[in-house]
């Protein structure tokens, strides 16, 4: 699929899908909801493994870009009422962050994919195209 995709670019066959110039023209949010019971610096450690799944798509951070991830938990419930008294909040420890930092660019990387694959085809101001990925696959 890559080689097809790649071949008609090449070729020109699509017009408006041309390959790049390596300049970001782009930014990305990226959200990560868990309900592990994170603080705050752990949940901002998270956050940071979601580019380890943008750079699996084979983005990248550019200088320009406004990329932004945010990781939140919802492991805790507050009380409603300010009389019920807060409760005690336990932790995950450090050294079993690991496969939830797998999880976070796992995460990042298969909605990434997913998106792409289901974006549709549209025609923009100035007859401008830009082509879902399952329209140029298409023979």
């Amino acid at each position: 699929l890559e080689r097809r995709l790649q071949a008609k670019l090449a070729a020109g066959a699509v017009a408006g899908a041309a390959v790049g110039d390596g300049v970001d023209k782009g930014s990305i949010i990226m959200l990560l909801a868990t309900d592990a019971p994170l603080d705050s610096r752990q949940l901002s450690r998270l956050a940071r493994r979601a580019a380890a799944g943008l750079a699996n798509t084979g983005s990248c951070y550019g200088h320009g870009s406004g990329d932004i991830a945010l990781a939140f938990s919802t492991a805790y419930t507050l009380p409603a009422d300010a009389a019920t008294p807060m409760p005690a909040l336990a932790m995950l420890h450090e050294a079993q962050l690991d496969p939830l930092f797998r999880a976070a660019a796992d995460a990042v990387e298969q909605s990434i994919l997913n998106a792409l694959w289901h974006a549709q085809s549209v025609q923009g101001r100035g007859g401008h195209q830009r082509w879902g990925l399952q329209e140029l696959c298409k023979d």
